[in-house]
């Protein structure tokens, strides 16, 4: 059994322990006094850092996200993901962070199931929608509904680019601001 695995289970009962102060305190501290409580549980939290980071550092080597360790992982498995549909390069870099690769296997799967969905963060920022073009776009949107024949005013696919531009919000005593 890899060394992770075997700190994971002190792992999970420290964090049961810690989770609710008043069980830590009446029952599992209820014997000692107010400063040795104190002192237990700062060990305990400390104890419950550095096992969190031992099997965060086991889960990233064994989704390929970090360089295995024979100690920690099975170093002759490779096959980290199984999707049921077979999608071509379904695999993280090393060196890749967590969130990373699962934006990345995220968007791999999305793009084998809906080959036509829009890339919203193309430039990789982490941010899908800015707000500015969230704005423009509820501004598109609003023109569209205000309008009596719910569409955008004038022709063409791009008709609500104009609209949307002079469209006045409404201030916040519900008039229409001048």
């Amino acid at each position: 059994m890899p060394a992770a695995l075997i700190q994971a289970q002190p792992l999970v009962v420290i964090d049961y322990t810690l989770a609710d102060q008043r069980r830590f305190d009446t029952v599992y501290a209820r014997h000692l006094n107010a400063d040795n409580r104190a002192r237990a549980k700062a060990l305990l939290e400390g104890q419950r850092e550095a096992l969190a980071k031992t099997v965060k550092a086991a889960f990233k080597q064994a989704y390929g996200c970090a360089d295995k360790k024979p100690t920690d992982v099975d170093v002759s498995f490779n096959d980290h993901f199984e999707p049921l549909p077979d999608v071509a390069e379904l695999r993280v870099s090393i060196g890749m962070t967590l969130h990373a690769g699962v934006r990345h296997i995220a968007d791999k799967l999305l793009g084998h199931q809906f080959p036509a969905h829009p890339n919203l963060d193309p430039e990789n920022t982490g941010t899908a929608v800015r707000p500015a073009d969230a704005r423009t776009v509820f501004g598109y949107i609003r023109a569209a509904a205000e309008a009596g024949d719910r569409q955008c005013p004038g022709r063409g696919p791009y008709a609500c680019r104009g609209g949307a531009q002079h469209h006045r919000r409404p201030s916040r005593q519900g008039t229409e601001a001048r």
